[in-house]
């Protein structure tokens, strides 16, 4: 007689196929998720705004680099100038102490370049000013000599420093951003205006202390620097003083 065979065998069988192929899947699943980590780079790629940083400044332009001292020499009557990205100041303040002119008024700051002279002291200083922002007027003494340099503004406007002015001095403090600067290459052909000399029969401006004009010029104005209007007043009254007197 045939007895039925117990069927818990093949449960068994089954429940173990489905516990398998549920821990493949799940090996399958974690497997891919557990990469990417591996594959992150370790430092962030390098920014166009770095590379930028690196690149070196601009160079100097000349008259941003410190002025160079320029050379003058005054012999036997002959004055010459050599500059080369020089201070127009520090060379008017070298021509004064050089030749004993006095310096009245002033002139902006600019960079001067070339050779001037050797030459008269007239037509250097003629040279040197010309294209700047200042008159010049040269007075001379009974000696034809040159005896005091003065300068005032071609266009009006407050007088620039006296370059012999304390505290006044380009060789140990920098220029002020503000400052003019205009750089000439070449010196303007040699001419000897004969506006800017005084008449043969003048005499030092010192010599007419009592001068009205000059009393009032000297206390309108802290700097001592004489109007146009005033330096012509002065010249018409020396030349009255030096009027031969005519036979009575």
């Amino acid at each position: 007689m045939l007895r039925n065979l117990p069927t818990r065998f093949p449960i068994t069988l089954s429940l173990c196929a489905a516990f398998c192929a549920g821990g493949m899947m799940q090996a399958q699943i974690r497997t891919p998720g557990s990469k990417p980590s591996a594959t992150l780079p370790a430092n962030p790629p390098t920014s166009s705004s770095t590379v930028a940083s690196a690149t070196p400044p601009a160079p100097l332009t000349p008259s941003q680099q410190p002025a160079r001292r320029a050379e003058v020499k005054y012999t036997d009557g002959q004055l010459a100038v050599t500059a080369d990205n020089s201070s127009l100041n520090q060379i008017l303040r070298e021509i004064g102490r050089e030749t004993g002119i006095k310096i009245t008024g002033g002139v902006a700051e600019e960079r001067v370049y070339g050779t001037y002279g050797p030459g008269s002291t007239a037509t250097v200083l003629a040279a040197l000013l010309d294209g700047t922002e200042s008159n010049m007027l040269l007075l001379e003494n009974d000696k034809k000599s040159p005896e005091e340099l003065v300068l005032t503004p071609r266009h009006g406007g407050p007088t620039p420093p006296n370059p012999n002015a304390p505290g006044f001095d380009d060789d140990n403090s920098a220029e002020s951003p503000a400052t003019t600067q205009r750089s000439r290459l070449n010196p303007p052909p040699s001419q000897e205006p004969g506006e800017q000399r005084e008449p043969s029969a003048a005499t030092p401006p010192t010599s007419v202390p009592g001068d009205p004009s000059t009393a009032a010029g000297g206390a309108s104005d802290p700097n001592g620097v004489k109007t146009p209007q005033q330096i012509y007043e002065q010249l018409q009254q020396m030349q009255k003083q030096h009027q031969p007197q005519t036979p009575q």
